[in-house]
């Protein structure tokens, strides 16, 4: 799926939503959860690759450290 065919079922799905919500005090609420679902999904994913690199990192310096003991002498 292309970026611009995401983007457009993204708002073709909004729009099918906002024709079913008359009231615009219900469709701020609903806009509203969205976004911090949207968010939090985006923090998550963020955490995830800091985690990730984090875990490389000492993988990469544990594998180090290893190589480094073995050539002392």
């Amino acid at each position: 799926m292309k970026g611009c065919e995401l983007a457009i079922g993204i708002t073709a799905l909004a729009s099918a939503i906002a024709a079913q919500i008359e009231d615009d005090a219900d469709l701020s609420v609903l806009a509203a959860a969205a976004t911090q679902f949207g968010d939090t999904l985006a923090t998550i994913a963020a955490w995830r690759v800091k985690c990730a690199a984090e875990a490389e990192r000492q993988e990469a310096a544990e594998t180090e450290e290893g190589q480094d003991g073995g050539e002392g002498g």
